[in-house]
């Protein structure tokens, strides 16, 4: 009896174990769509890739029906983001309802910049969301330890069990700074090429990490998804050059900050800091934008406003409705880049 006890015991645990099921598929859970993307052209038929947040859905606001919840139960790998409001909310539960999933960052190593209430220039050096520095010898997003046998970004428990307490060291060994630089950081990093290159990095090395006898596939279907965004890159370049319309854009909501950064742009917002501006903000807002030239306005659909329709009539111009969290997120930035191009 104690042998077939034993027995079962193992059998359950190795039937959690994503590592020890290198040869199949696995369940990965994102939290938005444009990530699925990338987990799913470099995983292929290794994965099936479940994201937290709908298309349409705001990121502020979110929250998931009972169905959404039940379809995390059989997630073996939570590749985070880290700086999205539903994540922070929501992945804690998450963990709760599921602890056998092993949660991932992949966006290590990734500048963030400030929320922008203006078209202010980003600079080297700016902590990352939490107002903590990178992992490059210094902090993770919430100053633990990382899954290399310790806790997450968030302090959930990794496969190895280890805990974490609030304030210690990360893995280089660095002291936590909590309380510092609590500005607002930009989450939609996957609006730069660069960044995205940094992200499918890190995907593909999760993913070996996991299935490591499938590195040849896994490799071969990053190749194809590096040299992908690297002509999307160049495709955006060359029209940008080309252009001799405004190198800036008007949006409602300043969500295209590292779009703008990565090719030297201006975004000028109506809102600030998640608010819509008073009158005398928008004029001067709105006076800026003028005199580059620029009349139309960019809205999502997660956060449109009336006030965008006064605005782009103030400036005789259209509202144009482009998707940050769109699943495509190729066409996107294929999409924000005629809308400069064409003005």
């Amino acid at each position: 009896m104690n042998r077939f006890f034993v027995l079962m015991t193992y059998l359950a645990l190795i039937a959690n174990s994503p590592n020890l099921f290198a040869d199949q598929k696995i369940r990965v859970a994102v939290t938005i769509p444009p990530i699925e993307n990338f987990v799913s052209s470099i995983g292929g038929d290794l994965v099936e890739v479940v994201h937290l947040v709908p298309a349409g859905q705001d990121l502020h606001t979110f929250a998931p029906k009972p169905s959404k919840m039940r379809e995390m139960l059989d997630v073996n790998v939570y590749f985070k983001l880290g700086g999205i409001a539903a994540e922070e909310i929501w992945l804690d539960r998450l963990v709760n309802l599921n602890p056998s999933m092993k949660v991932m960052t992949i966006s290590r190593g990734i500048e963030r910049i400030e929320m922008e209430a203006h078209h202010h220039h980003d600079e080297e050096g700016h902590h990352d969301e939490e107002g903590h520095h990178d992992e490059e010898g210094h902090h993770d997003e919430e100053g633990h330890h990382d899954e290399e046998g310790h806790h997450d970004e968030e302090g959930h428990h990794d496969e190895e069990g280890h805990h974490d307490e609030e304030g210690h060291h990360d893995e280089e060994g660095h002291h936590d700074e909590e309380g510092q630089l609590g500005t607002s950081l930009d989450p939609h990093i996957w609006l730069a090429p660069s960044n995205v290159q940094k992200m499918g990095e890190q995907v593909l090395n999760h993913l070996l990490e996991i299935m490591p006898n499938n590195s040849e596939s896994l490799r071969s279907n990053f190749l194809k998804f590096s040299s992908e965004v690297k002509e999307l890159d160049q495709e955006i370049k060359e029209k940008l050059a080309k252009s001799r319309n405004p190198k800036g854009f008007l949006v409602f909501h300043p969500a295209w900050g590292y779009f703008a950064k990565e090719y030297g742009l201006q975004q000028f917002s109506i809102e600030l800091e998640g608010k819509e501006p008073s009158p005398a903000e928008l004029i001067k807002e709105l006076k800026e934008a003028q005199n580059m030239g620029i009349r139309n306005i960019w809205v999502q659909p997660q956060r449109s406003s009336r006030m965008a329709k006064t605005v782009a009539d103030s400036l005789g111009g259209k509202i144009f409705e482009l998707d940050p969290l769109a699943a495509n997120w190729h066409d996107s930035l294929k999409k924000a880049t005629n809308r400069i191009v064409e003005n």
